[in-house]
């Protein structure tokens, strides 16, 4: 058990390092034998100027995204309808909203990751969801659900990216909400 403890400690500072706790960090400690959970705030991101930013209409919701650095793109596969929207500046570095038609949230998740299964995920008590890829890619998502349609929001970067991008795309990812909630 102690060994658990530790392997899981090893992973939690390996996640703090590659960049999943620009958030929350999740760390565990080992206690008697046992992992207990903590979670702790870390420092705010960059600040944002949402000044040339536009609400964006999406099916269902809307999210505002920053008029220039950003190129929106679409994409249908497998029954899946994702749009997304790209830095100009930083190749790998977008926001996109998946929705899963006639699903749930588990099943939305489940084929989330299977289609990212090159990333690692730490279970966050939040809402947000990170993994990274051994080569430092960060990856966060959360989901929505209204009826029968889930909503996943994922954020990527690279390790390469800089503070601004990450800080953008939290922000964008920050504006999303629902405008349909059954």
């Amino acid at each position: 058990m102690k060994r658990l403890g530790v392997y899981c400690l090893a992973i939690a500072l390996i996640f703090t390092v590659a960049g999943c706790a620009k958030e929350t960090a999740y760390l565990p400690e080992v206690k008697q034998d046992h992992v207990v959970g903590t979670v702790g705030e870390l420092p705010p991101m960059t600040e944002i100027d949402k000044s040339d930013w536009m609400a964006y209409p999406g099916n269902g919701y809307h999210i505002s995204v920053p008029q220039n650095g950003f190129r929106y793109e679409t994409d249908f596969d497998d029954g899946v309808f994702e749009e997304s929207w790209e830095t100009v500046s930083t190749d790998d570095a977008k926001v996109c909203v998946i929705l899963y038609q006639n699903s749930d949230e588990t099943k939305a998740r489940s084929m989330f990751l299977q289609e990212h299964d090159d990333y690692i995920f730490e279970d966050f008590t939040g809402e947000s969801h990170c993994g990274t890829e051994p080569d430092g890619d960060t990856l966060w998502f959360r989901m929505y659900q209204s009826g029968d349609t889930v909503y996943l929001l994922s954020w990527e970067y690279p390790k390469s990216a800089s503070d601004d991008v990450i800080s953008a795309l939290h922000a964008i990812a920050d504006t999303f909400q629902l405008t349909n909630q059954s």
